[in-house]
């Protein structure tokens, strides 16, 4: 079977770059299509009645497929808008700390160095080998940035830069038993079939570019919040009847 003939992409071009702009296959931008027009012939009654239960089946499809609880999956516009949510809504203040590494996406680098010169916190980047022998050398690298004024660590699980597969698993664990709290930009994990995404441990993971989807999510944990939160960034007309899966959508979100 040509898997080529699944998606528009032009047949002259060897698409590499799936995880920049990933293209999405023909059916499911037949789908979107579908959605679009049914939402078009009356948007109040889509938006209102039909949008929310179809989410809440969205979720459940893609919580079976993460090995997650639909209730901690919230939809988002990408990843990178995920981390925004997240580190754009904390308390901080002057010479409270900001863990991530060299290996961080560029965005979600940008996005700390803007929170901290707005709040006056530190920016503390983590040194990671590379070439990398074992995994040990990871985890020492990253725990040896930690101190006290650490408030929240900001890690890919697979790396843009170097396509490192970092023991997530074991960095959420050990920052967690020194109180740090972990947001994971997993972009490309899930895609990738390496998860563990059933461990309940992650206080944040926005997902995935490459599941060839339309859509976006990020895997919001509130089981044990420890960080201070200002608040919600965007407030539409539902707010706060609607339950969290849904009121992190700005404003009337289409399909």
């Amino acid at each position: 079977m040509n898997l080529a003939s699944l998606w528009c992409l032009d047949p002259s071009v060897i698409y590499l770059n799936h995880g920049s702009f990933g293209a999405c296959p023909s059916a499911v931008l037949e789908a979107q299509a579908s959605l679009r027009m049914e939402m078009e012939r009356e948007p109040v009654d889509f938006l209102v009645t039909v949008l929310p239960s179809r989410l809440d089946g969205a979720r459940e499809a893609l919580a079976a497929f993460l090995g997650a609880a639909p209730e901690d999956l919230v939809f988002m516009p990408n990843a990178t808008a995920g981390v925004n949510a997240v580190l754009r809504s904390l308390i901080l203040g002057p010479g409270d700390e900001l863990l991530l590494t060299n290996h961080t996406y560029a965005a979600c680098r940008k996005t700390v160095d803007h929170v901290a010169s707005r709040t006056g916190a530190r920016v503390v980047v983590a040194q990671l080998p590379f070439p990398c022998r074992d995994d040990e050398e990871i985890v020492s690298s990253v725990i040896e940035c930690v101190s006290p004024r650490t408030r929240l660590a900001l890690l890919d699980h697979v790396t843009s830069p170097t396509a490192l597969v970092l023991p997530i698993a074991r960095l959420v664990n050990e920052l967690l038993t020194r109180g740090v709290d972990t947001l994971v930009d997993g972009a490309h994990a899930a895609g990738m079939g390496d998860g563990g995404y059933s461990m309940r441990g992650y206080p944040l993971l926005p997902a995935f570019y490459m599941l060839c989807l339309l859509g976006v999510a990020a895997r919001v944990f509130t089981l044990e919040p420890r960080l201070a939160v200002a608040g919600i960034v965007i407030l539409a007309t539902g707010w706060p009847l609607y339950r969290l899966g849904h009121r992190l959508f700005g404003g009337a979100p289409g399909p």
